[in-house]
């Protein structure tokens, strides 16, 4: 069979990707005596036949993929035996180890962890007056600084309209840091390869290079959260319908098996406003398979959707007894369960918009989850935030210190210096009415 070798694979200490060879048979790890991967006319990988893999050493061996594979990535991407390894240890591998299987993880966004302290240390050095802002002639001696050479008042202001966003004229830490980045990357590579252009026309790429970097990080980001568009609503970011991938978060509510039953447990209380009843059905639907494993209770209407949307899982999900609707005092009946240890937690999705003539239950009810310590998720962000807080604290042996008030009965730590101011109270007048009867 005619074939080209590509020496892309070693087994050696070369830096790199570290990744067991897997025999897709049996699942096991394996250790080649060969040196090198070959690819077919065709662009197929293969590895030596089974027998002659696994004669002479027995020791373990990390193949390493070595920097030329990026220009071989049709290639690297066709193999079955290498890919199946690259799926089985996607989730060991660190950051540093995974820019080439994540499209929108790039190299210089990983780099931003370890060069943030640098860039920091350096904002904080040119930011004399600790505004937390360079202005232009602040950031002129800073790009002089790291760049060794000479930088204009012009090219200056050409960075700062780029990368300034908040403030006009200015630039924060974090814009600084991003700025930077991408900076002394493209000048510092473009220097190595001798380009001839100009410093102004390196500092337009920069920004180039860090404006589609972030599109692609906003992409995959957006893929991400797209079954939740109608609850967040996201502002400042148009997804584009026809390039996402709608298949990214196929399994963001995968089903499982739950360390703790709904009976072990203080029950989850999920309560909307009529304006925020539409949201909060879709964020059931997104979320039912993690809510299901509480006892759920709320007001009338929020459970009357709830038994609606879980009537086909009836004889799997634990209700409550409901409560009636907020203006009616169902809020109140929130309030007495929660100082009854009743209640681990609530979902409350509250209308920002518009008037309730119940006002003074939901403040109370808000004001007693403050004091109980207990937890309260208001917004639709918040409370798709806390639902991956519930999927890690009840999967596998379970994590139950991540929800300690749906088995604990808590209160604020500043209930203890009420206390104890109470009690003085209680000790003065006490003290005051045996004075009187002497």
């Amino acid at each position: 069979m005619g074939c080209k070798n590509s020496t892309l694979i070693k087994s050696s200490a070369e830096e790199g990707m570290k990744l067991p060879i897997v025999d897709k048979k049996v699942g096991v790890e394996m250790a080649p005596a060969v040196e090198k991967v070959s690819f077919t006319e065709g662009g197929e990988a293969f590895l030596p036949d089974r027998e002659s893999a696994t004669s002479g050493k027995t020791a373990a061996k990390s193949v390493v993929f070595s920097d030329s594979i990026a220009s071989t990535k049709s290639n690297f991407r066709g193999s079955t035996i290498i890919q199946a390894a690259i799926d089985l240890h996607k989730s060991s591998l660190t950051v540093s180890d995974r820019p080439q299987l994540n499209r929108a993880v790039s190299s210089r966004r990983i780099n931003f962890t370890e060069s943030h302290q640098k860039w920091k240390d350096v904002f904080m050095r040119f930011d004399k007056d600790n505004t937390g802002f360079l202005n232009v002639p602040q950031l002129q001696n800073a790009l002089k600084s790291v760049l060794y050479q000479e930088v204009s008042f012009e090219q200056t202001q050409t960075v700062m309209n780029d990368f300034s966003k908040h403030k006009p004229g200015l630039l924060d830490i974090s814009e600084f840091v991003v700025m930077l980045t991408f900076v002394h990357e493209t000048v510092h590579e473009r220097s190595l390869r001798a380009s001839r252009n100009s410093l102004t026309s390196q500092l337009v790429m920069a920004a180039q290079d860090a404006v589609q970097d972030r599109d692609d990080m906003l992409e995959e980001i957006a893929s991400l959260v797209y079954p939740f568009r109608d609850i967040l609503h996201i502002q400042d970011y148009e997804a584009n319908e026809t390039t996402i991938d709608k298949n990214v978060s196929a399994h963001q509510d995968d089903d499982f098996n739950a360390a703790f039953a709904p009976s072990e447990m203080r029950c989850l209380a999920l309560v909307s406003h009529n304006g925020m009843k539409a949201t909060m059905k879709k964020f059931v639907l997104a979320n039912k398979n993690i809510l299901k494993k509480f006892r759920l209770t709320g007001t009338n209407s929020t459970m009357t959707m709830m038994r609606e949307v879980f009537k086909d899982e009836a004889d799997q999900i634990v209700f409550d007894p409901s409560c009636k609707s907020g203006p009616l005092g169902g809020d109140a009946e929130l309030v007495a369960l929660m100082c009854s240890g009743g209640l681990g937690g609530m979902l409350f999705f509250q209308d920002p918009m518009d008037a309730h003539p119940h006002q003074a239950d939901i403040d109370c009810l808000v004001r007693q989850a403050l004091v109980h310590n207990t937890m309260m998720e208001n917004t639709p962000v918040s409370a798709l935030m806390m639902m991956n807080v519930f999927r890690n604290a009840l999967e596998g042996v379970g994590k139950p210190e991540l929800i300690p008030s749906f088995f604990f009965t808590l209160e604020s730590p500043s209930v203890a210096a009420y206390k104890a101011g109470q009690n003085k109270v209680i000790a003065s007048h006490i003290a005051n009415r045996n004075f009187n009867t002497i």
